[in-house]
């Protein structure tokens, strides 16, 4: 995939690319990166202090402090079906990270 533009997507932690589907085809897709799911409510895991929310992505997703020993848990995303024809439709990706 060769890329072009990069746009953050502010207020919102996460950045939206044009890419061409291949260098034969003239299609092009929208690559959007975001922060992913927040983790599982956690009594012993704190939102730290050095999130910078308006920080470029990926700088501004959340950080956690949690107590030693304690792992943050993420909640289960549902895979899309490869023939997904609605976001093939929307030429979207969605990727997500947990950083």
């Amino acid at each position: 995939l060769d890329s072009w533009t990069q746009v953050d997507l502010s207020p919102f932690c996460g950045r939206s690319t044009c890419v061409q589907e291949s260098k034969e085809s003239p299609r092009l897709l929208e690559l959007v990166e975001d922060c992913g799911p927040l983790p599982k409510a956690n009594p012993k895991c704190k939102l730290s202090e050095k999130t910078n929310k308006t920080a470029p992505f990926p700088n501004c997703c959340p950080q956690f402090d949690c107590e030693a020993g304690v792992k943050l848990e993420y909640p289960e995303i549902p895979n899309a079906a490869p023939n997904n024809a609605g976001a093939a439709a929307a030429g979207a990706v969605n990727k997500g990270s947990k950083e």
